[in-house]
């Protein structure tokens, strides 16, 4: 349930089946993989946090939600994630060793993720023009709606809350999802910036969160370049986890695997949001979960 009216902190996940559309197209039992793959990712989710709502199934994603306390340690759900999704890909390959399928899944579907956060303000029983003349201090909203999802025998219906978010925070999620690649937890801007108000520069999280792209997104930031920020266990092996193949279709893969481009520390990120004229939006998230607001990380050296 969504927490204060006044406003709080929603961090979001989206987990997306990878090659599914060409594996439709050829595979006949496909339904049964992608029953198998909804299963496996509202289960794995659940391990992570059962404070984890599922927000709507997308095609062949899976958007959460959950609200967002002081208490949480933003490292350990991105760590769980990042855990679930490698969970949620052995899943989708050990179809393949159970011969009684028939089915062909290991390296040909996978999975990716993205993890983003938002402040957002809970407008209970919202309407069009109660909502223009409030003065929020979010631009994110959460709309409670009343859903008829069954009807008994004498015809009354069942009604059961349901919530949606909208706005430009909650957007720039799906726009990064772009970006996230098989087997690879991709993080929003704010999102990494929070968890650095957390954490300790010794903290194993730091070496975990790279920045490894820049990209300009429709409808995000005005048109200036975002920072892709991707997790991994262990950036020394990273090259491992892609297929051969992969660097022809994917700028991205081809700079990391081939030293193109330097993968940049993440604790620019301030900088970057800084510049961006994007720091309103951290310290807003800072003061409801109880953070410093000030740029407190060490800028590194362009």
């Amino acid at each position: 349930m969504p927490m204060q009216e006044e406003g709080g902190v929603y961090l979001f996940v989206s987990v997306d089946m990878v090659n599914s559309t060409e594996f439709k197209s050829r595979e006949r039992n496909w339904p049964f993989v992608l029953h198998h793959f909804y299963e496996s990712v509202v289960g794995e989710m659940k391990r992570v946090c059962p404070r984890f709502n599922v927000w709507k199934y997308i095609g062949d994603e899976v958007a959460f939600w959950r609200d967002t306390h002081r208490e949480d340690n933003l490292a350990e759900l991105i760590a769980g994630t990042n855990d679930a999704l490698q969970a949620i890909c052995a899943g989708l390959d050990s179809i393949e060793s159970q011969k009684r399928y028939g089915i062909r899944t290991r390296h040909v579907v996978g999975a990716k993720a993205t993890m983003w956060i938002a402040s957002a303000h809970f407008v209970r029983d919202a309407n069009i023009e109660r909502d223009l003349e409030a003065d929020y201090a979010d631009d994110n909203r959460i709309i409670e709606e009343d859903h008829l999802v069954s009807f008994s025998d004498e015809g009354d219906g069942t009604v059961r809350k349901a919530y949606d978010f909208i706005g430009p925070d909650i957007d720039i999620g799906f726009r990064i999802a772009h970006f996230a690649q098989r087997g690879f937890l991709a993080l929003s801007a704010n999102l990494a910036c929070l968890v650095l108000r957390q954490a300790k520069l010794a903290d194993p999280i730091c070496e975990h969160m790279k920045i490894i792209d820049y990209q300009a997104l429709k409808g995000v930031w005005g048109g200036r370049r975002y920072p892709v920020i991707w997790y991994c266990r262990n950036w020394a092996t990273v090259a491992d986890k892609f297929y051969y193949d992969e660097e022809f279709d994917n700028p991205i893969v081809d700079a990391i695997r081939n030293g193109h481009r330097r993968i940049h520390d993440v604790g620019r990120i301030e900088k970057v949001l800084i510049e961006a004229n994007r720091w309103p939006a951290i310290e807003r998230a800072c003061r409801l979960l109880d953070l410093p607001s000030e740029p407190i990380w060490p800028q590194p050296v362009w």
